[in-house]
């Protein structure tokens, strides 16, 4: 059993300007994303023998690296992790753009409806779900106790939702994934199951 601690990164400059983005390389972190990630790092105290693996885009790669700064611990990046892909929202500003990659979470989650694509040219879910099952296999290759997963908010809303056996998948809203929130799950090499979803704590079922 391994348990995963999977993160969002830190505030990024895309964030304070609301930009929809998920093109490499990709923003790096604001002056509060950088205190946010040197904040997490002191609460998370990791070790020498812990993993931090992160999605290839600057704003998670910069989160993983304070996270490790100065502890000796390993930091792998895996390309399965990077941001839900955004296709034709791609650099968007305005509040419709974000509330047509909103709309899409219900769609996938509550009507079941993971071929939904929220945009020309952007993933589907099921697409984003493969690849994060991917990242996860690689994950647990790695034969540790715990692991630390640095990724984006799109991707860990969808995957953690629909994966972790024990989370309702309606009402998604109400476990919206801030920047630098954890969220902490066991995995068998199987089954995803959630112990903790920032602060709300889940049982063995729903």
């Amino acid at each position: 059993m391994m348990l995963i601690h999977f993160i969002r990164h830190a505030e990024s400059a895309s964030n304070l300007t609301g930009t929809v983005t998920s093109k490499m390389p990709g923003t790096g972190l604001s002056a509060l994303g950088r205190e946010q990630a040197d904040k997490l790092a002191v609460h998370l105290n990791l070790s020498e023998q812990d993993v931090v693996v992160s999605s290839p885009l600057r704003r998670a790669v910069e989160t993983a690296e304070r996270l490790v700064a100065k502890r000796g611990c390993q930091r792998i990046v895996l390309e399965e992790l990077r941001e839900f892909e955004v296709g034709e929202l791609e650099g968007h500003t305005d509040q419709q753009a974000r509330e047509r990659l909103w709309a899409a979470w219900p769609t996938w989650l509550d009507s079941g409806q993971l071929d939904h694509r929220p945009a020309e040219g952007s993933e589907s879910g099921r697409e984003a779900l493969a690849r994060f099952r991917t990242s996860l296999a690689v994950v647990g290759q790695l034969g540790l106790e715990r692991a630390y997963v640095v990724s984006h908010g799109t991707l860990l809303q969808l995957c953690l939702t629909h994966d972790c056996v024990n989370v309702p998948t309606a009402d998604t809203e109400d476990r919206w994934i801030p920047n630098t929130a954890v969220v902490t799950a066991v995995y068998d090499g199987t089954v995803l199951m959630c112990r903790q979803w920032d602060t709300m704590t889940f049982g063995a079922s729903v």
